[in-house]
């Protein structure tokens, strides 16, 4: 028992051997994380208003898919809830790693979604659906990432370690907001999961350095 709780207190005052990589692995899970919601919110500024409310006027439809936008936050703190019971009860690593591949999927899910032109009312319900998902996966992974690096921190650097996975969100904001709005998507039905592979490969890019050359832009 003695040797039980002399290790408890090692632990607590050095934190676990894998703190840093705990830590660092958190930040990383962060930042794809707020990749995915960021892209999200530039893709409804730019390009959802046309796709799935294409009947309304221009503002209002940027505005309905801005209202999609809005889904996605006010599901986060269910989505920590839940995931704080379910790493209480199951352990945080595997609730961060269902967390993770639950946003990926639903990201490309809503490329693969069809346009209001192809199946009416039932994309912009699908999308809002799918935004609901990756709400819920978003505050599930934020809240666990810093309560396990939390846990693993020495307990008087335990504020410091809780920080490093909030850095993840600056580093997964600047490509979600700078590269999307660089590709040319289309807005007549090709979803938008073809159409980032293209506009990414090499094929595109050699494509774009021609006309650049020649002027066209």
């Amino acid at each position: 028992m003695s040797a039980e709780v002399t290790e408890r207190q090692r632990q607590a005052a050095h934190g676990s051997p894998g703190k840093i990589k705990t830590a660092i692995a958190s930040a990383a899970g962060t930042c794809v994380e707020n990749y995915d919601f960021v892209a999200y919110g530039t893709a409804a500024a730019l390009y959802f208003g046309k796709v799935f409310f294409p009947n309304t006027d221009p503002v209002v439809g940027t505005l309905l898919a801005f209202a999609t936008l809005a889904v996605g936050f006010l599901m986060r703190p269910i989505g920590g809830a839940v995931g704080g019971y379910l790493g209480d009860k199951y352990g945080r690593k595997p609730v961060l790693v269902g967390a993770l591949l639950t946003m990926g999927i639903a990201t490309v899910l809503i490329g693969c979604l069809p346009t209001y032109g192809q199946v009416g009312i039932l994309a912009p319900i699908l999308l809002v659906i799918i935004r609901m998902i990756q709400g819920l996966a978003f505050g599930a992974e934020w809240g666990g990432a810093v309560m396990m690096t939390f846990e693993h921190a020495p307990w008087k650097q335990r504020g410091r370690f809780a920080a490093i996975p909030q850095a993840g969100k600056p580093a997964g904001h600047h490509p979600g907001q700078r590269r999307l709005p660089a590709l040319r998507l289309p807005t007549d039905g090709l979803g938008l999961a073809v159409a980032v592979p293209r506009q990414l490969g090499p094929d595109r890019r050699r494509a774009r350095g021609a006309d650049e050359a020649r002027g066209i832009t």
